[in-house]
């Protein structure tokens, strides 16, 4: 355990150097933000509600998607195609250490430098809006969205994972961070609420694992979504990635059967 520790530690301090990205990231989602803000100003000029949310819920929830996406997101399933690809994964193969270990510490120090970042951003952000937009109670935010958003990264790790041993047969995996982007931007509700959508639509993203990344989270922080369906939705994240989980380990166990690996 001492050798992730220290891992993790090596792989803060050289995520934290990257901070200005991280930055510029935010910048980008606020000015997103304030775009939205406006579209939704001149649609609720005429009514008081669409599908259950007020402009001032809808606000709250678009202020969310950046905060719950902070913590849900990952962009792993590229960057170690790429170390496949390239052999430098037989490097890690040679060291007395669980492959997968090594890529949950790398990217779980990536988060924490993350947080370290913005998290006093959004903090300045949420008092700013607590005192802007009636109504907004934080309390539900931090019970259960956040462990409930911190439960789902934990998903997506891993569904990034068996995205990342497809890179034994395929040459890049480029598409897989803009297919995520596509299906999040439907199905997990970060371009829209999925109370916007037809009913076939939003019977798919009911049933996909995708609306925990942002929707299921955010409906919690809205109090939209009841706590006594917490330890529902707990489970069902919890059978989303024992499913998950057996496809990347059926995926890594095929893949290294046949990964070669030449020159220096």
């Amino acid at each position: 355990m001492k050798k992730y520790i220290s891992m993790f530690k090596t792989h803060l301090l050289v995520a934290i150097e990257y901070r200005s990205n991280v930055i510029g990231k935010l910048v980008l989602q606020l000015v997103g933000l304030a775009s939205v803000g406006i579209l939704f100003i001149s649609i609720f000029a005429n009514q008081k509600e669409i599908a259950g949310l007020s402009l001032n819920d809808t606000f709250y929830y678009y202020l969310l998607i950046p905060i719950i996406g902070m913590i849900t997101g990952i962009g792993m399933a590229e960057p170690i195609g790429d170390e496949i690809r390239e052999g430098v994964l037989s490097n890690h193969l040679l060291k007395p250490q669980h492959i997968w270990l090594q890529y949950i510490t790398r990217w779980l120090a990536a988060k924490v430098s993350t947080l370290l970042v913005i998290l006093p951003i959004y903090v300045v952000i949420g008092l700013t809006a607590y005192l802007l937009i009636p109504g907004i109670n934080f309390v539900p935010l931090i019970l259960f969205s956040l462990p409930l958003a911190i439960t789902a990264y934990f998903l997506n790790m891993f569904i990034d994972l068996a995205f990342a041993w497809l890179a034994f047969w395929l040459d890049t995996l480029w598409w897989v961070q803009h297919l995520k982007l596509f299906l999040f931007g439907i199905f997990a509700g970060a371009s829209f609420p999925l109370d916007f959508f037809p009913a076939t639509l939003r019977k798919i993203a009911d049933f996909l694992p995708f609306k925990f990344f942002y929707y299921v989270p955010i409906q919690y922080a809205l109090q939209k979504s009841n706590v006594n369906n917490l330890t529902r939705d707990l489970l069902t994240i919890t059978i989303w990635f024992v499913v998950v989980y057996l496809a990347a380990l059926f995926l890594w166990r095929k893949g290294i059967n046949k990964y070669e690996a030449f020159g220096n």
